[in-house]
Protein backbone atom coordinates (compact mmCIF):
# COMPACT_ATOMS: atom_id res chain seq x y z
CA UNK A 1 0.00 0.00 0.00
CA UNK A 2 2.71 2.16 0.91
CA UNK A 3 6.45 3.10 0.01
CA UNK A 4 8.45 3.88 3.36
CA UNK A 5 11.48 5.43 3.77
CA UNK A 6 10.72 4.96 8.10
CA UNK A 7 7.81 3.48 10.37
CA UNK A 8 5.02 1.67 8.25
CA UNK A 9 1.62 3.84 7.91
CA UNK A 10 -1.19 1.38 9.87
CA UNK A 11 -4.80 0.85 8.73
CA UNK A 12 -6.65 3.30 10.41
CA UNK A 13 -10.62 3.93 10.73
CA UNK A 14 -13.01 4.62 7.63
CA UNK A 15 -10.92 3.11 5.59
CA UNK A 16 -8.03 5.37 5.94
CA UNK A 17 -4.71 5.23 6.56
CA UNK A 18 -2.76 6.11 9.60
CA UNK A 19 1.05 8.14 9.45
CA UNK A 20 2.83 6.75 11.77
CA UNK A 21 6.03 8.60 11.49
CA UNK A 22 7.95 10.05 9.03
CA UNK A 23 10.18 10.48 6.44
CA UNK A 24 7.47 8.80 4.18
CA UNK A 25 6.30 7.90 0.88
CA UNK A 26 2.78 7.77 -0.28
CA UNK A 27 2.99 5.84 -3.86
CA UNK A 28 -0.60 4.49 -4.02
CA UNK A 29 -3.74 6.98 -4.24
CA UNK A 30 -6.01 6.83 -0.88
CA UNK A 31 -7.00 8.89 2.27
CA UNK A 32 -4.40 9.34 4.98
CA UNK A 33 -4.36 10.69 8.47
CA UNK A 34 -1.62 11.67 10.66
CA UNK A 35 -2.15 10.30 14.24
CA UNK A 36 0.27 12.52 16.44
CA UNK A 37 2.76 15.34 15.79
CA UNK A 38 6.07 14.22 13.49
CA UNK A 39 9.24 15.10 12.87
CA UNK A 40 12.29 14.93 10.80
CA UNK A 41 15.29 14.11 12.73
CA UNK A 42 19.51 13.39 11.53
CA UNK A 43 20.24 10.87 10.11
CA UNK A 44 16.87 11.07 8.44
CA UNK A 45 17.17 13.90 5.84
CA UNK A 46 14.83 14.96 3.21
CA UNK A 47 11.19 15.46 2.55
CA UNK A 48 9.12 14.25 5.64
CA UNK A 49 5.80 13.67 3.32
CA UNK A 50 6.82 12.42 -0.36
CA UNK A 51 3.82 11.90 -2.81
CA UNK A 52 4.40 9.38 -5.40
CA UNK A 53 0.66 9.36 -6.64
CA UNK A 54 -2.66 10.94 -8.16
CA UNK A 55 -5.18 11.84 -5.92
CA UNK A 56 -4.16 11.70 -2.24
CA UNK A 57 -5.85 13.22 0.70
CA UNK A 58 -3.76 13.75 3.94
CA UNK A 59 -5.74 14.54 7.12
CA UNK A 60 -3.08 16.32 9.40
CA UNK A 61 -5.77 15.63 11.81
CA UNK A 62 -4.67 19.02 13.71
CA UNK A 63 -1.39 17.48 14.42
CA UNK A 64 2.46 19.39 13.17
CA UNK A 65 4.39 18.37 10.13
CA UNK A 66 8.01 19.77 10.99
CA UNK A 67 10.59 19.16 8.58
CA UNK A 68 14.46 18.95 8.62
CA UNK A 69 16.12 22.01 7.65
CA UNK A 70 19.65 22.81 6.25
CA UNK A 71 21.74 21.22 3.46
CA UNK A 72 19.65 17.50 3.53
CA UNK A 73 16.41 19.64 4.29
CA UNK A 74 13.29 18.99 2.32
CA UNK A 75 9.60 19.98 2.19
CA UNK A 76 7.52 18.77 4.91
CA UNK A 77 5.08 18.10 2.22
CA UNK A 78 6.29 17.11 -1.47
CA UNK A 79 4.83 15.88 -4.39
CA UNK A 80 6.29 16.24 -8.07
CA UNK A 81 5.35 18.02 -10.65
CA UNK A 82 3.98 14.26 -12.67
CA UNK A 83 1.01 14.17 -9.99
CA UNK A 84 -2.10 15.75 -9.39
CA UNK A 85 -5.18 15.93 -6.94
CA UNK A 86 -3.43 16.17 -3.61
CA UNK A 87 -5.83 17.49 -0.58
CA UNK A 88 -3.92 18.14 2.35
CA UNK A 89 -6.24 19.71 5.21
CA UNK A 90 -6.42 21.10 9.26
CA UNK A 91 -2.93 21.28 10.45
CA UNK A 92 0.61 22.82 10.75
CA UNK A 93 3.75 22.78 8.51
CA UNK A 94 6.56 24.22 10.13
CA UNK A 95 11.06 24.29 9.57
CA UNK A 96 11.08 23.64 5.92
CA UNK A 97 14.09 25.53 5.22
CA UNK A 98 16.91 24.98 2.97
CA UNK A 99 20.84 26.25 4.17
CA UNK A 100 20.54 28.66 1.05
CA UNK A 101 16.59 29.32 1.15
CA UNK A 102 14.04 29.17 -1.70
CA UNK A 103 13.90 25.61 -2.25
CA UNK A 104 11.56 23.90 -0.24
CA UNK A 105 7.98 24.51 1.40
CA UNK A 106 5.55 23.75 4.18
CA UNK A 107 3.76 22.30 1.38
CA UNK A 108 5.23 21.94 -2.02
CA UNK A 109 2.68 20.61 -4.77
CA UNK A 110 3.71 20.68 -8.27
CA UNK A 111 1.33 19.31 -9.77
CA UNK A 112 -1.69 20.20 -11.16
CA UNK A 113 -5.37 20.95 -9.48
CA UNK A 114 -4.02 20.57 -5.62
CA UNK A 115 -5.50 21.71 -2.63
CA UNK A 116 -4.87 23.13 0.97
CA UNK A 117 -7.53 23.62 3.82
CA UNK A 118 -7.00 24.51 7.00
CA UNK A 119 -3.51 24.48 7.46
CA UNK A 120 -1.00 26.88 9.21
CA UNK A 121 2.62 27.53 7.33
CA UNK A 122 5.00 29.05 9.66
CA UNK A 123 9.10 29.32 9.36
CA UNK A 124 9.51 27.57 6.08
CA UNK A 125 11.17 28.84 3.08
CA UNK A 126 8.12 29.29 1.47
CA UNK A 127 4.69 28.51 3.33
CA UNK A 128 2.46 27.10 1.05
CA UNK A 129 3.21 26.19 -2.76
CA UNK A 130 1.11 24.71 -5.36
CA UNK A 131 1.20 24.59 -9.16
CA UNK A 132 -1.17 25.11 -11.76
CA UNK A 133 -4.75 25.43 -10.85
CA UNK A 134 -3.99 25.11 -7.10
CA UNK A 135 -6.02 25.86 -4.33
CA UNK A 136 -5.87 27.22 -0.99
CA UNK A 137 -8.69 28.00 1.80
CA UNK A 138 -8.57 28.90 5.17
CA UNK A 139 -4.96 29.04 5.58
CA UNK A 140 -2.18 30.97 7.57
CA UNK A 141 1.70 31.56 6.58
CA UNK A 142 4.22 33.16 8.52
CA UNK A 143 7.77 34.14 9.06
CA UNK A 144 8.50 32.11 6.12
CA UNK A 145 11.73 33.08 3.90
CA UNK A 146 10.13 33.56 0.68
CA UNK A 147 6.48 33.93 -0.13
CA UNK A 148 3.48 33.00 2.52
CA UNK A 149 1.28 31.55 -0.24
CA UNK A 150 1.86 30.80 -3.62
CA UNK A 151 -0.21 28.97 -6.48
CA UNK A 152 0.34 28.84 -10.19
CA UNK A 153 -1.95 30.25 -13.07
CA UNK A 154 -5.67 29.71 -13.21
CA UNK A 155 -5.39 29.16 -9.21
CA UNK A 156 -7.68 30.41 -6.40
CA UNK A 157 -6.91 31.60 -2.90
CA UNK A 158 -9.63 32.30 -0.43
CA UNK A 159 -9.71 33.32 3.31
CA UNK A 160 -6.27 33.23 4.03
CA UNK A 161 -3.62 35.46 6.12
CA UNK A 162 -0.25 35.88 5.38
CA UNK A 163 2.19 38.19 7.62
CA UNK A 164 5.72 38.49 8.75
CA UNK A 165 6.68 36.69 5.40
CA UNK A 166 10.57 37.94 3.65
CA UNK A 167 9.02 38.05 0.27
CA UNK A 168 5.70 38.38 -0.95
CA UNK A 169 2.26 37.66 0.97
CA UNK A 170 0.16 35.74 -1.48
CA UNK A 171 0.99 35.60 -4.71
CA UNK A 172 -0.96 33.76 -7.90
CA UNK A 173 -0.56 33.27 -11.63
CA UNK A 174 -2.11 34.64 -14.66
CA UNK A 175 -5.79 33.77 -14.41
CA UNK A 176 -6.47 33.60 -10.81
CA UNK A 177 -8.67 34.27 -8.02
CA UNK A 178 -7.54 36.12 -4.60
CA UNK A 179 -10.59 36.26 -2.03
CA UNK A 180 -11.52 38.09 1.65
CA UNK A 181 -7.51 37.26 2.16
CA UNK A 182 -5.10 39.28 4.47
CA UNK A 183 -1.76 40.20 4.41
CA UNK A 184 0.32 42.42 7.06
CA UNK A 185 4.05 42.88 7.34
CA UNK A 186 5.59 40.96 4.51
CA UNK A 187 8.69 42.12 3.24
CA UNK A 188 7.12 42.20 -0.90
CA UNK A 189 4.21 42.46 -2.20
CA UNK A 190 1.52 42.19 0.44
CA UNK A 191 -1.05 39.98 -2.49
CA UNK A 192 0.10 39.89 -6.05
CA UNK A 193 -2.25 38.61 -8.81
CA UNK A 194 -1.07 37.64 -12.45
CA UNK A 195 -2.59 39.11 -15.76
CA UNK A 196 -6.23 38.04 -16.35
CA UNK A 197 -6.85 38.06 -12.25
CA UNK A 198 -9.58 39.28 -9.71
CA UNK A 199 -8.51 40.33 -6.18
CA UNK A 200 -11.66 41.29 -3.77
CA UNK A 201 -12.21 41.71 -0.50
CA UNK A 202 -8.89 41.64 0.56
CA UNK A 203 -6.75 43.63 3.44
CA UNK A 204 -3.45 44.86 3.38
CA UNK A 205 -0.96 46.45 5.69
CA UNK A 206 2.65 47.58 6.23
CA UNK A 207 4.25 45.73 2.91
CA UNK A 208 7.56 46.82 2.16
CA UNK A 209 6.64 46.57 -1.65
CA UNK A 210 2.95 47.52 -3.45
CA UNK A 211 0.12 46.72 -1.19
CA UNK A 212 -1.49 45.11 -4.06
CA UNK A 213 -0.65 44.33 -7.50
CA UNK A 214 -2.64 43.13 -10.25
CA UNK A 215 -1.95 42.15 -13.86
CA UNK A 216 -2.26 43.10 -17.23
CA UNK A 217 -6.79 42.73 -17.50
CA UNK A 218 -7.56 42.14 -13.87
CA UNK A 219 -9.79 43.41 -11.54
CA UNK A 220 -9.35 44.61 -7.56
CA UNK A 221 -12.35 45.58 -5.98
CA UNK A 222 -13.03 46.50 -2.57
CA UNK A 223 -9.96 46.17 -0.92
CA UNK A 224 -7.90 47.97 1.33
CA UNK A 225 -4.50 48.73 1.18
CA UNK A 226 -2.57 51.03 3.73
CA UNK A 227 0.71 51.70 4.85
CA UNK A 228 2.99 50.31 1.97
CA UNK A 229 6.85 51.16 0.96
CA UNK A 230 5.23 51.69 -2.50
CA UNK A 231 2.12 52.20 -3.95
CA UNK A 232 -1.09 51.11 -2.35
CA UNK A 233 -2.48 49.35 -5.17
CA UNK A 234 -0.49 49.34 -8.70
CA UNK A 235 -2.59 48.11 -11.91
CA UNK A 236 -1.22 47.35 -15.06
CA UNK A 237 -2.66 47.88 -18.19
CA UNK A 238 -6.52 48.04 -18.74
CA UNK A 239 -7.16 46.94 -15.07
CA UNK A 240 -10.06 47.97 -12.55
CA UNK A 241 -10.08 49.35 -9.06
CA UNK A 242 -13.63 49.32 -7.70
CA UNK A 243 -15.07 50.36 -4.15
CA UNK A 244 -10.94 50.29 -2.97
CA UNK A 245 -9.53 52.36 -0.57
CA UNK A 246 -5.74 53.44 -0.07
CA UNK A 247 -4.19 55.18 3.16
CA UNK A 248 -1.08 56.74 4.03
CA UNK A 249 0.79 54.47 1.45
CA UNK A 250 4.60 56.07 0.87
CA UNK A 251 4.34 56.20 -3.10
CA UNK A 252 0.48 56.70 -4.52
CA UNK A 253 -2.39 55.79 -3.10
CA UNK A 254 -3.91 53.85 -6.34
CA UNK A 255 -1.66 54.01 -9.72
CA UNK A 256 -2.68 52.35 -13.07
CA UNK A 257 -1.04 52.12 -16.35
CA UNK A 258 -3.06 52.74 -19.49
CA UNK A 259 -6.41 51.98 -20.23
CA UNK A 260 -7.60 52.01 -16.29
CA UNK A 261 -10.90 52.11 -15.22
CA UNK A 262 -11.27 53.79 -11.63
CA UNK A 263 -14.52 53.91 -9.86
CA UNK A 264 -15.82 54.68 -6.38
CA UNK A 265 -12.07 54.56 -4.76
CA UNK A 266 -10.79 56.39 -1.54
CA UNK A 267 -7.44 57.71 -1.53
CA UNK A 268 -5.95 59.40 1.59
CA UNK A 269 -3.00 60.82 3.30
CA UNK A 270 -0.51 58.99 0.60
CA UNK A 271 2.49 60.88 0.22
CA UNK A 272 2.54 61.09 -3.45
CA UNK A 273 -0.19 61.44 -5.66
CA UNK A 274 -3.84 59.97 -4.39
CA UNK A 275 -4.94 58.69 -7.80
CA UNK A 276 -2.51 58.44 -10.95
CA UNK A 277 -3.64 56.43 -14.32
CA UNK A 278 -2.07 56.35 -17.43
CA UNK A 279 -3.44 57.24 -20.94
CA UNK A 280 -7.22 56.19 -22.19
CA UNK A 281 -7.99 55.95 -18.94
CA UNK A 282 -11.45 56.50 -16.85
CA UNK A 283 -11.61 57.69 -12.96
CA UNK A 284 -15.15 58.59 -11.94
CA UNK A 285 -16.75 58.92 -8.61
CA UNK A 286 -13.51 58.80 -6.47
CA UNK A 287 -12.14 60.81 -3.41
CA UNK A 288 -8.93 61.80 -2.99
CA UNK A 289 -7.95 63.51 -0.07
CA UNK A 290 -4.57 65.09 1.60
CA UNK A 291 -2.35 63.63 -0.88
CA UNK A 292 1.09 65.34 -0.43
CA UNK A 293 1.00 65.97 -4.36
CA UNK A 294 -1.74 65.19 -6.50
CA UNK A 295 -5.18 64.44 -5.89
CA UNK A 296 -5.99 62.95 -8.92
CA UNK A 297 -3.34 62.70 -11.95
CA UNK A 298 -4.04 61.31 -15.29
CA UNK A 299 -2.46 61.59 -18.46
CA UNK A 300 -3.73 62.33 -21.81
CA UNK A 301 -7.33 60.82 -23.31
CA UNK A 302 -8.04 60.01 -20.01
CA UNK A 303 -12.14 60.72 -18.41
CA UNK A 304 -12.11 62.32 -14.88
CA UNK A 305 -15.85 62.75 -14.03
CA UNK A 306 -17.48 63.19 -10.52
CA UNK A 307 -14.74 63.22 -8.11
CA UNK A 308 -13.52 64.97 -5.19
CA UNK A 309 -10.04 66.13 -4.60
CA UNK A 310 -9.00 68.18 -1.11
Amino acid sequence: VLGLAAVPARAGDEGRIEIADVPVTLTNPGSYFLSRNVSVFLPDTGDAIEIQADDVTIDLNGFTVHASSGTFGGSGIYQGASYRGLRVRNGVVENARGSTGGDRAGIYAKGQGNAVEAVRADDNDYGIRLGPGGRVEDCVASSNNCDGILVGTDGRIARCAAYGNEADGVQAGNGSMIEACSAYGNKGVGIRAGSDSGVSDCTVDDSGQHGIEAGDRSMVKTCVASTSVSNGIDLASASIAEGCTAVSNRLDGIHADQNASIRGCVAAHNRSDGIEAGEGSIIESCAALYSLTNGIRARSSSILRGNLCR
